[in-house]
């Protein structure tokens, strides 16, 4: 037994009473292993998941020992840390417990724990890499955000299943050794019907690898080398998609690498200009090639040429007008009708995985809206889901944009009249006086001397700002709606949750938040390395 197993046992952890003194002699034998040089130790993350486990418990919760020997006697000295599902399991026990410091945000809390969970899965991962689609299940999980702070658990998955090879053979990869249990769990879930998380981050994980092994200077020479495979490789995953039952590991090869070759070409396209030959043959290519899938691709690059230069859609299509590229013509190009064509040259606050499911219900919703009682009992939901009710805010927020968006579009006077007389008192008693009244002003276009009245002769940007300061208020007042105070929602309301008489006074007596010190957990583990200086 070398040493970490043997200090990493319950018979010597399960008597720990200081856990900052332990705290200081493991990362002292942790930061002296990584400065070994002649010998190398395979099991150093054991010792640091432990660290972590005990730095997590110091930070949030007001009796530190207590917890940790809860854990111990539940989890570590039954062995029951040794699958996925039990280290899920034993990190709901932290999130439910009722013994966190009572300066802590909910959201504070989630997050030092949901990057616990991943360093246990990634120590797991260690010693049963055959069994790694557990760990996909459990980032998978629709009730949980553990895919914010997965970037440790995919670079693992980069080492383990190679991404190499999908760069060596040009996005074309056969399906077998690891790459098989990927395909057999994505088959699984796909066939309920849903799209999942993990496609999503292995596309963007593979993307940013390919993105690495290229150089600016060689992107000519790569676009001119791999051409035939972006030829290929368009209508071979085309083909997959058109096909009932396909390769799901496949599309996400070949969706990753199209990435990667249509990034060099927008780069080379709008930022060197290139003339190389290559260039006319991609454009040709694009110009006729009209599936589906090219046409995302088109979209693609035109996202990347903006992103790249800096620019406006207006401006790229500026740009380009004396440029000779055939398949972007139609697409930027095109004159159309400004009395009736809506202009949406700016980003609208969009969710992404947090919130999506509210988002897309709301919509819904009003989309199909045939009973105002739906709307009442949406609204009652509101005053316990912050998730629900920030949704609630921003579909008006996205419908206030139509003042901007759609040329000489007046007040609509009945959907005003709906909130004022049928839905004013449940808006009141969920969101309060400001949340009911930025509603309706958001229905109004606001008033004559507000900054928030859109006009005809604004531009993208000044419409940008004025969404940004929205977001960001509706994020305010949609912190009302949980059940504890908050740092952020005790800046508009009282510690009852409910609207001051005089927010003048009530501002005065508030911090501000930028300046809060609301992360012990970093604040512990500064701490700790002051300490071992001074030792030093």
């Amino acid at each position: 037994m070398n040493l970490i197993e043997l200090i990493t046992t319950p018979k010597y952890i399960q008597v720990i009473n200081n856990i900052q003194n332990i705290l200081m002699i493991y990362a002292r034998i942790s930061l002296e292993i990584s400065n070994l040089r002649r010998y190398t130790v395979d099991n150093l993350e054991k010792l640091k998941a432990i660290i972590n486990l005990l730095t997590s418990i110091l930070a949030l919760y007001d009796e530190p020992p207590k917890v940790f020997q809860m854990i111990m006697t539940d989890y570590i000295t039954s062995n029951r840390l040794n699958t996925c599902a039990n280290i899920d399991a034993c990190i709901t026990r932290l999130k439910i417990s009722k013994n966190f410091k009572s300066v802590l945000e909910k959201n504070t809390i989630n997050k030092i724990l949901s990057k616990l969970e991943i360093e246990l899965l990634k120590n797991w991962l260690y010693d049963n890499n055959d069994n790694y689609v557990d760990v996909l299940q459990i980032l998978d999980n629709s009730n949980n955000d553990l895919w914010k702070y997965s970037a440790k658990i995919l670079a693992y998955f980069e080492r383990m299943l190679g991404f190499e090879i999908i760069r060596t053979n040009h996005g074309q990869i056969t399906v077998d050794g690891p790459y098989a249990q990927l395909e057999q769990y994505l088959a699984r879930v796909n066939m309920s019907q849903r799209k999942t998380k993990i496609e999503h981050l292995l596309s963007n994980r593979i993307h940013s690898y390919l993105k690495q092994t290229i150089g600016k200077e060689n992107i000519e020479n790569s676009l001119n080398n791999d051409y035939k495979y972006f030829e290929d490789n368009l209508i071979e995953l085309q083909s997959l998609l058109n096909q009932q039952q396909r390769s799901h590991v496949k599309v996400i090869c070949l969706i990753s690498w199209l990435k990667y070759y249509a990034e060099m070409y927008s780069f080379a396209l709008i930022m060197t200009q290139s003339q190389h030959d290559v260039m006319r043959q991609i454009d040709r290519l694009l110009l006729n090639n009209e599936s589906k899938v090219c046409s995302s691709v088109k979209i693609f690059i035109i996202k990347q040429m903006i992103y790249f230069h800096n620019i406006s859609l207006e401006e790229l299509k500026q740009t380009l007008s004396n440029r000779n590229i055939a398949w972007i013509k139609p697409i930027l190009l095109q004159q159309s009708d400004i009395h009736e064509k809506e202009r949406n040259n700016f980003i609208l606050p969009t969710t992404l995985f947090e919130c999506k499911n509210e988002c897309i219900h709301i919509n819904q919703l009003f989309k199909q809206l045939k009973d105002i009682n739906q709307l009442e009992n949406l609204i009652r939901k509101c005053q316990t889901d912050k998730n629900l009710a920030y949704s609630f805010y921003l579909w008006f927020i996205r419908y206030y944009r139509r003042f901007y968006t759609i040329k000489n579009v007046s007040m609509d006077i009945s959907f005003v009249q709906l909130i004022e007389n049928q839905l004013q008192h449940q808006l009141i008693s969920t969101f309060e006086v400001i949340g009911y009244q930025f509603i309706l002003q958001l229905c109004k276009n606001f008033d004559n001397q507000s900054y928030f009245q859109l006009k005809a002769d604004m531009t993208d940007n000044d419409m940008h700002l004025r969404l940004v300061a929205l977001n960001i208020f509706a994020l305010y007042l949609a912190s009302k709606c949980t059940t504890n105070s908050t740092y952020m929602n005790s800046l508009l309301f009282d510690v009852n949750g409910k609207m001051p008489k005089d927010y003048s006074q009530h501002l005065m007596t508030r911090c501000l938040v930028g300046l809060q010190p609301n992360n012990n957990h970093i604040v512990i583990q500064m701490q700790r390395v002051n300490n071992e200086v001074q030792k030093d």
